[in-house]
């Protein structure tokens, strides 16, 4: 019994303790814990026409529109402005002012999202002023870089930075100018059309469009990359140090036009064309995997014009009297050049001083036409001509020439290994030939020749000063095999003069002849043969070991 009560006494007094209350007046109104806008960003708003005097960033909240002057005015450093997809527009009747100029030597400056416009008009000869006379424009500014603007109508030009280095635009779109589309050190991802002078100026345009209308450049730059550069009326769709994977286009009516002009060319598509002067498609020092045309109906064509030729093809295409040139270098090599069209001049597939691993092609109808001209050597190529020679070069190796008009190979010193083919002239022609085929109106004619076949329709088979272990057929000429000096030789004839002749000596040769000439005739004739089927079988002043 003393227990529980012990034990009632204790549980009273923790009860009572626990059931204590504090005070029940509320505290007060909870105070705010959001930041304010200008808490995260401390911008300013901008509804109209206005100068940035201090540091900061700012925006649009309208469109800002002038009947003359400028828009907004930047006269001061880290500025960001944002137009905030609104537009910057003039009124002007007569062009004037700035739609963004940024004043003086600023420094630091950010520019995007949104529009700028002018009044200016192209008629398709010449613009008309009205509006802003620059869009964005800073004359002497470092570190500006704009990004998604869009400019048009301005009647100078549409983004025009100080060019010191520093200068960046990128994912704008220009259009309807007078000068100048787009100028700074980097552009990339824009798009510049109609305008009057160089569409895109720069050291470095990537991924860019650039188009002009007057005698502008479409593409003016140090270094272009996936770029296209058109000029409608101007010398150069692109001209550069270096254009990898771009395209150039240049039609001129007043004067010369390239596609692309540049130091080295790469990946790249030229084309020229030109009523007034020459057309090249791409004209370069350097050209590698590049095709290029070239057009002219007053002057000289040519698909490349370059030093060094490597894996490209050109085509130029001439109808005046001038000459017309697929391609045109010093060396070319895994190449194709084609010279097409006919106005009088001749034409070259490719004119080179050395050929490798190429092929060339002429149809002009003019004499001096040539399927590879080169004043140095050809090997393993492929060449035909309508009118000249096939392959005209100082020698010729493993090659093949076709013409109708001139001599399938004209080598000035040697030709090896070659075949050569004519229907009007002669099949090789050459100082020295070795292991050749010739067929022509004359088959093969040198000095020297070795282990050689030449067929002739109207002429020799084969005509040389030295013959060893050839052989020359001639269907109605003067002799299948004609020579000072045969040895192991095969000479026949079918109904001309002589099988094979011999003017000096004749060492283990056979002549046939199956009309009435000669089958073998030679002043001295050694362990030789002839046959004749009704003339003489063998002619000779002497002869050794022979009936």
């Amino acid at each position: 019994m003393k227990k529980q009560i012990i034990a009632l006494a204790v549980f009273a007094a923790f009860a009572t303790h626990a059931l204590a209350q504090g005070s029940l007046t509320p505290p007060g109104a909870p105070a705010p814990t959001m930041k304010t806008l200008s808490q995260i960003e401390a911008r300013t708003p901008i509804s109209a026409a206005t100068t940035i005097t201090q540091p900061g960033s700012y925006y649009l909240t309208a469109e800002i529109s002038v009947a003359g002057g400028n828009g907004i005015t930047i006269s001061a450093d880290e500025v960001t402005l944002d137009l905030n997809g609104f537009t910057i527009r003039s009124t002007a009747v007569s062009a004037s002012g700035y739609g963004i100029f940024v004043n003086g030597t600023r420094r630091n400056i950010a520019i995007a999202n949104g529009f700028i416009k002018g009044g200016t008009t192209w008629n398709g000869s010449s613009f008309s002023g009205a509006g802003f006379n620059y869009g964005i424009v800073s004359f002497s500014g470092s570190n500006i870089t704009v990004s998604e603007v869009v400019v048009e109508r301005c009647y100078y030009s549409g983004i025009y930075l100080w060019n010191d280095g520093s200068t960046a635009v990128a994912s704008c779109t220009v259009r309807t100018h007078s000068s100048y589309g787009i100028v700074a050190d980097r552009v990339e991802s824009s798009i510049a059309l109609e305008c009057g002078s160089h569409a895109i100026s720069a050291n470095q345009v990537t991924d860019c469009r650039g188009s002009s209308v007057l005698s502008g450049f479409g593409i003016s730059a140090e270094r272009v990359r996936g770029s296209y550069g058109r000029a409608e009326n101007g010398t150069y769709g692109i001209s550069a140090t270096t254009a990898h994977d771009s395209y150039g286009y240049a039609s001129s009516t007043s004067s010369s036009a390239s596609g692309i002009s540049a130091t080295t060319v790469v990946n790249s598509y030229g084309y020229g064309t030109s009523t007034a002067g020459d057309a090249r498609g791409i004209s370069a020092s350097t050209v590698n995997n590049c095709y290029g045309y070239g057009t002219s109906t007053a002057g000289n064509a040519r698909g490349i014009y370059a030093t060094t030729v490597n894996n490209c093809y050109g085509y130029g295409h001439c109808t005046s009297t001038g000459a017309g040139y697929g391609i045109d270098a010093e060396s070319v090599q895994n190449s194709y050049g084609y010279s097409g069209g006919d106005g009088g001049g001749a034409g070259y597939g490719i004119d080179a001083h050395s050929v490798g691993n190429s092929r060339g092609l002429s149809t002009r109808s003019h004499s001096g036409s040539r399927g590879i001209a080169a004043e140095g050597p050809v090997a393993d190529s492929y060449a035909y001509c309508a009118a000249g020679h096939a392959i005209d070069a100082e020698s010729a190796e493993n090659c093949r020439g076709e013409s109708t008009g001139g001599n399938g190979i004209h080598a000035g010193k040697s030709a090896m290994n070659c075949v050569g083919i004519s229907s009007g002239s002669y099949g090789l022609s050459a100082s020295t030939a070795g292991n050749c085929y010739g067929a022509g109106t004359r088959g093969i004619t040198a000095t020297v020749v070795n282990g050689c076949y030449g067929t002739g329709s109207t002429s020799y088979g084969i005509l040389g000063t030295t013959v060893n272990n050839s052989y020359g057929f001639s269907t109605s000429g003067n002799s299948g095999l004609h020579a000072t000096i045969a040895q192991n030789a095969y000479g026949f004839c079918e109904s001309g003069s002589y099988g094979l002749y011999a003017g000096s000596i004749a060492i283990g040769c056979y002549g046939s002849h199956y009309g009435t000439g000669t089958g073998i005739y030679g002043y001295i004739l050694n362990s030789c043969r002839g046959y004749s089927a009704s003339g003489t079988a063998v002619g000779y002043s002497y002869k050794y070991n022979m009936p």
